[in-house]
């Protein structure tokens, strides 16, 4: 038996943006809070975010049973296409827990997303052929994509959108024929974006 409420909670355990459009400033809170009863009464003495460009703020709650501080982290400006993470540092006035973490995380993707960014085909025998599937949508229900093709440059691949109701699969396939060595070769085009 476990009592998660003896002590200090919080919840979400992190600052999780999920998803993130680029172009994007997003916010994201989380709560730091005690229970009565079981858990200590703390007072919040600072917020820290090293290394991330973060306005950080905080306010009481009290919904009894729970008390605390719900805390919120907005970021100043647009982050940069990839993965953003890095913590921010809860101070309190406890002296048996004086620090928490909370972990935070964003995925920046420009309007298109699609399941890989790169395919790779493994090690593909001669004579016997390959295919992945790559999913590929609007990074949100608002962005259409309009057409999608799929391009095989250099003719090594074959390469062909289908679209899969809103959505569309990006099928790759590796011919029989295919000759030995590194094959780079298919890219996706899209009608309104650029990816």
């Amino acid at each position: 038996t476990v009592d998660i409420a003896a002590g200090v909670v919080i919840e979400p355990s992190g600052f999780y943006y999920g998803q993130v459009e680029a172009g994007k400033a997003p916010t994201a809170s989380l709560k730091v809070k005690w229970r009565d009863g079981v858990g200590t009464p703390f007072q919040l003495t600072g917020l820290e975010a090293p290394g991330l460009d973060l306005d950080l703020s905080s306010k009481r709650f009290d919904a009894a049973p729970w008390h605390g501080y719900e805390l919120t982290a907005a970021f100043r400006k647009p982050p940069a296409v990839g993965t953003v993470s890095g913590t921010v540092v809860i101070r309190t006035d406890l002296p048996e827990a004086p620090r928490f973490l909370a972990h935070v995380t964003a995925y920046v993707s420009g309007k298109v997303w699609l399941d890989r960014r790169d395919v790779s085909m493994g090690m593909v025998l001669a004579g016997k052929p390959r295919t992945v599937m790559v999913g590929c949508r609007g990074l949100t229900t608002a962005v259409d994509l309009g057409e999608v093709k799929a391009v095989a440059r250099k003719g090594q691949v074959s390469a062909r959108a289908l679209r899969s109701g809103k959505e569309w699969m990006i099928e790759v396939k590796v011919p029989e024929t295919a000759a030995a060595g590194r094959i780079d070769d298919a890219r996706a085009v899209f009608a309104k974006f650029a990816a």
